[in-house]
């Protein structure tokens, strides 16, 4: 054979083009695939940012929490005994805790906190600059002699979009009676003799000390506070203001029957 001479034989033939209508139906099918591709990956990634931005949305409405007006926390009337089983008036339904609040818990764990009414939650910021959850949780107990008020403290550190919310470390401090099965400290408050009444009010932030804030209650005619603060340490410190000398921190601040005044304990 010569070199560069042409091969003769059947000449190749090639197929015919696809009709255009096929062609747009071959772009149309690639172009569904990438999209539905897309959209799968798009999912992957799109359902946790959603579950996120979910939970910082409940969790920033806790920190901005305020009662509704005119709410009470708890009340007792003057008219009430030890005889008369108050206690029977209350159940879960009965007691103030802020929907928000039962809405974003569980997203905490495992601790389900027991409760008789929340007469604080909002966020503060310790001195040294820490921000956090703080949540109060009545816990009442009746006794022959009196109505006695203690509060269960704990404090969250908030999620992120990089972190989860957690309850911090709970420690005893000189006024606390005991830690609680369910993660909070617990300090005595309060403690009314029957014949008079009581009233808890929602606590406040109080807006010129970002770690301070307030309860305000009621015996009969008596106005008083309980001052709150948020330590740096994660603990929260509550004191009865002008509250009467107790023979241990730990007490409450008695307010015995037939007498409005804050008494020794």
């Amino acid at each position: 054979m010569v070199a560069n001479e042409p091969v003769s034989g059947t000449e190749i033939g090639y197929a015919p083009p696809l009709p255009v209508h096929r062609r747009r139906v071959f772009r149309l099918s690639l172009a569904l695939l990438a999209s539905a591709l897309f959209v799968g990956s798009g999912v992957w990634w799109l359902r946790p940012l959603l579950n996120r931005w979910s939970l910082l949305s409940a969790q920033r409405q806790c920190m901005q929490y305020g009662a509704p007006a005119g709410t009470v926390i708890f009340r007792q009337t003057a008219d009430q005994t030890y005889e008369s089983k108050p206690w029977d008036r209350f159940d879960n339904r009965s007691y103030v805790i802020p929907p928000v609040w039962s809405a974003f818990q569980p997203r905490l764990g495992a601790f389900h906190r027991q409760s008789h009414g929340v007469p604080f939650l909002h966020e503060r910021r310790s001195p040294g600059g820490n921000r956090r959850l703080v949540v109060l949780d009545l816990s009442v107990s009746w006794f022959k002699e009196a109505t006695e008020i203690s509060i269960d403290k704990a404090v969250v550190r908030p999620a992120t979009w990089s972190a989860n919310p957690f309850w911090t470390p709970v420690k005893q401090g000189a006024t606390d009676m005991a830690v609680t099965d369910d993660h909070a400290a617990r300090q005595s408050v309060l403690s009314v003799g029957f014949g008079q009444s009581l009233e808890i009010l929602p606590g406040r932030a109080d807006p010129d000390d970002d770690s301070h804030f307030t309860i305000d209650f009621r015996v009969g005619d008596q106005a008083g506070v309980i001052d709150g603060k948020l330590c740096d340490d994660d603990t929260v410190t509550l004191e009865v203001r002008d509250a009467g000398p107790r023979r241990h921190p730990s007490l409450p601040a008695r307010f015995p029957n037939g007498d409005p005044a804050t008494a020794a304990h």
